[in-house]
């Protein structure tokens, strides 16, 4: 009874669980909105517009929610933290998409679940569980084996420091996150400063380059793709990730990033109509395999043994 409750104590609660998935699928399905919208809209101008739009409907949705008020530090620690993830992730790794395909890029993602309980264990003094490493490798075996089968163009040094640097911002972006969201329950006011601080950073980005600020007319199926991109990608994503750090621990939860190769496949295979071949929906498997390989060891150590 003992060791069922400190797994239990250890593996967070059930709903925060409901709500790392859910975050990683409305993100995952926001990027090919993106993929999409950024056809006919430049790529900063549409990052500026979306997190700027967002911003503006969770200060909103903060001011009539976030009760008790966190103290102004909280949120200041929060919009930076938002400039580092996901405002400086986005510019990285649009960066490295330049010189990496997107298979590589995808095993460069692969790492995340592989380091960020490490990066918890050292900052936060988290457990280092060793059922979740060994579901980020199962999961990240499975991406780089697809990668390799997909083929990739010549590797440059540029492609791998700028994707290296994404992951490792990703990292720092989902500790802090989860350094913010426990204690007191203030995930609204830390949505609406992570939000705020990627908006600001994607500014200052299209100020820097010259990016227009101005958004072109948008056509009726454009203008859903927005409202997806605000209400979906944006409130709820920010939401729904921030809860979820607050009530698992970050190394659990960021062990569901692993599923963003097999969601973004199925989406693309259903809307955008990307070829998927049967190897490789069994190799995108093995995130899933990965991902609830720590809750099978739990069902087992819980229940059955």
């Amino acid at each position: 009874m003992a060791l069922t409750r400190q797994i239990s104590a250890a593996f967070g609660s059930p709903l925060g669980h409901i709500c790392m998935v859910l975050s990683v699928t409305l993100w995952m399905a926001g990027l090919l909105t993106h993929k999409v919208v950024s056809e006919e809209i430049p790529l900063l101008t549409m990052l500026i517009w979306h997190l700027g739009l967002t911003s503006a409907v969770l200060w909103v949705v903060d001011w009539f929610f976030s009760r008790p008020r966190p103290p102004v530090r909280k949120y200041l620690a929060g919009i930076a933290r938002g400039l580092i993830a996901p405002g400086m992730v986005l510019i990285f790794n649009g960066l490295a998409s330049r010189y990496l395909d997107g298979t590589t890029l995808i095993a460069f993602w692969g790492l995340v679940p592989l380091l960020v309980p490490i990066a918890a264990y050292v900052m936060l003094r988290e457990t280092l569980s060793g059922s979740v490493m060994i579901g980020a490798a199962i999961a990240f075996a499975g991406v780089l084996t697809l990668a390799q089968l997909r083929g990739q163009t010549a590797i440059t040094w540029w492609g791998v420091v700028l994707g290296l640097t994404c992951v490792c911002l990703a990292v720092i972006g989902a500790v802090l996150g989860r350094f913010l969201n426990r204690g007191k329950p203030h995930w609204v006011a830390m949505a609406v400063s992570q939000c705020t601080g990627a908006f600001i950073c994607v500014s200052i980005a299209g100020v820097i380059t010259g990016a227009p600020f101005v958004l072109p007319e948008l056509d009726i199926s454009q203008f859903w793709l927005f409202g997806y991109m605000i209400f979906g990608m944006g409130l709820l994503n920010f939401l729904t990730y921030n809860y979820g750090l607050g009530r698992v621990p970050v190394g659990f939860g960021m062990l569901y990033t692993a599923l963003s190769p097999l969601i973004g496949a199925l989406l693309s295979w259903l809307w955008l109509y990307e070829s998927l071949t049967s190897l490789q929906f069994m190799l995108l498997l093995s995130c899933l395999i990965g991902a609830l390989y720590p809750h099978g060891v739990r069902l087992w150590i819980t229940y059955i043994r």
